[in-house]
């Protein structure tokens, strides 16, 4: 959290320096700005004057700013833990403490082979590329960002195979969108998957009030899953002002935001969990089915199923946690190799064909798509 409000400070502090000193749009360098910071230098009698002393603490900030981003580098090398703590969902998600670890390619890892460190994106992206050959491609920015980032990886077969596993998805999906795939936009398919998503979510809904209804004990997957709907929930309500789960905080106020998701997910019991879910889920699945609303893991979760493809989602997650999680390698020029912030696996061992690959930037908010170069 420290770091993080380094970072805000600085990009606060060089936008403010920028905007009290612009060139006049007459040709001459004026003071610009609220009144106040004029009335603050009294004795100023030129622009010039104003502008040197401004230059004098741009230059101490500048070396502020060199040295606290040389203190927030990674070490050289990750710093081993006894314990892993790997997070198992994305843009919204807890850390559970685990003996082993999926892998990206989904063999188990052992806790010891576990390491966590810093790292920005670069570094992220260069680890991945150095093992695995990947390249991030940005899709589109906005909203419908994750959607676009998963478009052109979803193949024909993926959608003809979905078509046909029910009627109420062949009704779901149309006719004809099976022969339309292959010719459609990234942005027609985002749309397309949205709805998908959305649908798969009123049915994992249906499921959860069946077990309700019953009395059953929720299965791992369902148990899994609806904390991951739990996490999107608490953190697009809190972020929206709706329900009291954000009292206090502000919505632009990200880190305590992120913080309180952290606390929910810690201490809300399964059952006021599901509680919440069933009595909100209607709510949340229609602000999200919005075109243009964001969307996150559980989302992803939603299309693993769907077309039991495995969603990888790679990069920092400020909501859940402050490291990336390593896993050793042997025999490899790359010692240690970057895993994912978030894997939906396929229920019940259906996985076909390989994982869908996203890259989150910055920590939160922007998608964009992994794949490998280009032959």
């Amino acid at each position: 959290p420290f770091r993080r409000k380094a970072l805000f400070f600085m990009a606060w502090r060089s936008q403010t320096s920028r905007r009290y000193l612009r060139p006049h749009p007459h040709g001459s360098s004026q003071l610009s700005g609220p009144s106040s910071l004029t009335r603050s230098w009294p004795g100023f009698a030129t622009a010039a004057a104003a502008k040197a002393l401004l230059a004098r603490r741009a230059w101490r900030f500048a070396l502020l700013s060199a040295c606290t981003m040389l203190w927030m580098l990674p070490s050289a090398l990750p710093t081993s833990h006894s314990t892993a703590w790997m997070p198992l969902a994305t843009g919204r998600r807890t850390l559970v403490a685990m003996s082993s670890v999926p892998h990206a390619a989904g063999q188990a890892v052992r806790a010891q082979d576990i390491s966590s460190r810093s790292m920005n994106d670069g570094d992220i992206l260069a680890n991945l590329k150095a093992n695995n050959g990947w390249r991030r491609t940005d899709m589109g920015a906005g909203g419908n960002c994750l959607f676009l980032s998963i478009a052109m990886q979803i193949q024909v077969e993926d959608v003809g195979r979905l078509a046909s596993s029910s009627p109420d998805w062949a009704q779901v999906l149309g006719a004809d969108v099976t022969a339309q795939w292959a010719g459609m936009s990234a942005p027609s398919r985002a749309s397309w998957l949205r709805r998908t998503a959305m649908a798969d979510e009123e049915g994992f809904i249906k499921e959860l009030q069946a077990f309700r209804r019953t009395g059953e004990p929720l299965p791992s997957y369902h148990a899994w899953r609806l904390r991951e709907l739990y996490k999107d929930m608490a953190e697009e309500f809190i972020s929206s002002g709706i329900t009291d789960l954000g009292a206090g905080i502000s919505s632009w106020n990200l880190p305590a935001v992120y913080q309180r998701v952290r606390e929910l997910a810690g201490t809300t019991s399964d059952a006021d969990v599901l509680d919440f879910a069933l009595k909100h889920a209607g709510q949340y699945i229609a602000i999200t089915g919005r075109e243009g609303n964001w969307a996150g893991s559980s989302e992803m979760a939603a299309l693993a199923r769907a077309f039991d493809r495995p969603m990888l989602a790679f990069g920092n997650n400020w909501v859940t946690q402050d490291a990336i999680q390593l896993t050793k390698r042997e025999n490899s020029e790359v010692q240690w190799e970057v895993l994912p912030y978030f894997e939906a696996l396929v229920p019940d061992g259906r996985q076909v064909g390989v994982p869908v690959r996203v890259f989150q930037t910055n920590g939160g908010g922007h998608y964009q798509m992994l794949q490998e170069k280009p032959k």
